[in-house]
């Protein structure tokens, strides 16, 4: 692909088809300034002094989330069945969501 001052309709329609974008010439037309405005941004970046700078495995720190497992407050039992759409006390039933084993 040429440079971003030479990016041509073609070259955004090419783009876009890669993309499997269907758009018409005129609407490559319009974002063909747009396209060359962020190669030339990405070009940019080229030209920043990174050598102090340390790679990155990800852009923030990971910590390992080792809150206590205390139970919190609960809904009491009969406020549940009620709030529940279709329920056996003490059970609420839902619709089957994996198949039977005989199924496969």
């Amino acid at each position: 692909m040429p440079d971003a001052q030479n990016l041509t309709t073609q070259d955004v329609l090419r783009v876009a088809k890669l993309a499997r974008l269907a758009i018409t010439t005129e609407q490559a037309e319009g974002y063909r300034a747009q396209l060359a405005a962020i190669l030339d941004h990405a070009a940019s970046l080229n030209t920043l002094d990174l050598d102090a700078v340390e790679p990155l495995t990800h852009p923030h720190a990971l910590e390992d989330r080792t809150d206590e497992d205390t139970p919190g407050p609960t809904i009491p039992n009969e406020i549940l069945m009620a709030l529940a759409p279709d329920a056996d006390p003490p059970f609420i039933k839902v619709p089957k969501v994996l198949a039977d084993s005989s199924d496969a």
